[in-house]
């Protein structure tokens, strides 16, 4: 993984680059753009409960994204 962080201190912008089959859980509503090479997944990690609880305490979604990045064929 590789990153570079852009607009520096405020309205930052990080873009990422990612290796083959590497993957992120970025914060919701976070994601600016992203190529196309990635499979996007969602699903509520740790359980119903502990995503409600991630929900209710935390501010966060119930629903988490992972974004993987695809094998490049050579």
């Amino acid at each position: 993984m590789q990153y570079e962080i852009y607009y520096k201190p405020t309205y930052s912008l990080a873009e990422i680059h990612l290796s083959d089959r590497e993957s992120i859980q970025p914060d919701r509503r976070s994601m600016a753009y992203m190529s196309a090479n990635f499979k996007v997944s969602t699903g509520i990690k740790g359980g119903v409960f502990r995503g409600f609880k991630r929900t209710v305490l935390g501010g966060g979604g119930i629903f988490l994204n992972t974004f993987v990045r695809k094998a490049t064929r050579s």
